[in-house]
């Protein structure tokens, strides 16, 4: 099995089967945010696996008065909210491209990628140096 699908079993097995759909949100429902957000340019992935990295990601969006909010205190809370956490990050992603979100949230220590489009991969520099990519004849 792969490893990647294991966590999956959790769901699967406390839902008594497939459990719902929940598009790029946690599986169980139960970490928030962990969505994949719009930006100006594209869109980011971000994940706060612990409370700090939310306190973190407030502060990064310029947010910090939303500390005490009673709807985002913990993980228990924001999950609960989970619109209106998605709302408050999705606010700030979309005013910013694709690689300021990345950097403001690398340099605050905060979970998050770039999603890569198509032609953003096939012409990734780091990609093509290493060779994972490779150009071939096909007759």
């Amino acid at each position: 099995m792969f490893p990647t699908l294991c966590s999956a079993l959790g769901a699967y097995y406390l839902a008594g089967g497939n459990p719902p759909r929940t598009g790029n949100r946690h599986q169980a429902l139960s970490v928030a945010p962990y969505n994949v957000y719009p930006t100006s340019d594209g869109h980011v992935a971000i994940i706060c696996i612990r409370d700090n990295h939310w306190h973190r990601l407030l502060e990064a969006m310029g947010r910090k008065d939303l500390e005490n909010d009673a709807r985002f205190v913990d993980m228990a809370a924001r999950a609960a909210n989970m619109e209106s956490t998605d709302m408050v990050v999705e606010e700030w992603t979309q005013t910013q491209t694709k690689e300021d979100v990345f950097r403001i949230c690398q340099e605050h220590d905060v979970i998050c990628a770039p999603v890569q489009s198509l032609d953003d991969v096939v012409n990734d520099p780091h990609l093509l140096e290493r060779g994972a990519l490779t150009k071939v004849s096909h007759p």
